[in-house]
């Protein structure tokens, strides 16, 4: 994996760019699950 590799080379910079991607990545899930779950409800 890119993390896993970046991390042990120790390529802090493509850490610091993999890492934030990742959580705008589960922010967008977490707020498209939200919308659709009061959808439902």
């Amino acid at each position: 994996m890119a993390l896993d590799d970046a991390i042990d080379f120790l390529h802090w910079d493509r850490v610091a760019t993999i890492l934030p991607a990742i959580l705008v990545v589960v922010v967008i899930a977490e707020i498209a699950v939200t919308q659709i779950r009061e959808r439902l409800i």
